[in-house]
């Protein structure tokens, strides 16, 4: 089982990491503290309205979903507060959020964000974990970036990446190992939970305001494809 004592875990958005991770955050050792924390934690995006609802309403709704899923799957849980795309501005279209032009360093969130993660994990001395950053959502793309610049100036931290769901049920094995980060004196491993898919897909259907049964189909496909849950830790090249 790769998580392991003090396992934080970065999810942009709430629902990521129990799509990425789910049957990862229900089958650990209970013993073992873990926190998820979520990073774009504003939002006025369900499925009834894309992009355009009520920021306060959305906010709280999507909230009580995440702890509702904390509960049930008995993990800590931290809200940071920064806004998704169409609660910051430059987002006028959904196209905007996955245009991989758009430089990070730009983008208004990021010297907040990176003092955020920063902090988050100078003194950690468990996992870390964060998405992979495949699909290209700059949330995604963001935190997974964070992360890496945070590396560089604590290289003690103990580091992974998580397959993002549901964007990676239709990328190559060669797509999701192309976005696997270059870090010197590192290789990553893959590490697989392939127990559990009946547990998460319960635990997914707690996300009601989110979660269509496409979203629902692309995790059972990932999952016929890959033996289960794949995550990539980093270790020391020999």
């Amino acid at each position: 089982m790769f998580v392991e004592p003090s396992t934080l875990i970065l999810s942009p958005h709430c629902d990521d990491a129990p799509l990425s991770m789910g049957a990862s955050l229900l089958t650990r050792n209970p013993s073992h503290p873990t926190r998820v924390s979520i990073v774009f934690s504003r939002s006025r995006c369900t499925k009834e309205f894309p992009c355009n609802g009520p920021e306060e309403q959305v906010t709280q709704l999507r909230h009580r979903e995440e702890m509702q899923a904390a509960q049930i799957a008995g993990y800590g849980l931290d809200f940071w507060g920064f806004g998704e795309p169409f609660v910051r501005p430059g987002f006028q279209q959904v196209a905007d959020i996955f245009d991989l032009r758009r430089p990070l360093a730009h983008e208004s969130v990021w010297e907040h964000l990176l003092a955020a993660v920063d902090r988050a994990v100078c003194s950690h001395t468990g996992l870390l974990v964060a998405p992979l950053g495949c699909g290209g959502h700059i949330d995604h793309r963001i935190v997974r970036a964070a992360v890496l610049a945070c590396w560089t100036r604590y290289p003690h931290l103990r580091v992974g990446f998580y397959e993002d769901l549901p964007y990676c049920h239709s990328l190559s094995d060669a797509q999701i190992l192309a976005a696997l980060p270059v870090v010197a004196d590192r290789s990553f491993q893959p590490h697989i939970v392939s127990e559990g898919l009946g547990p998460k897909l319960a635990l997914l259907e707690v996300y009601r305001s989110q979660l269509s049964d496409g979203h629902l189909w692309a995790v059972k496909a990932y999952w016929a494809r890959r033996g289960g849950e794949r995550l990539w830790i980093a270790g020391s090249v020999d």
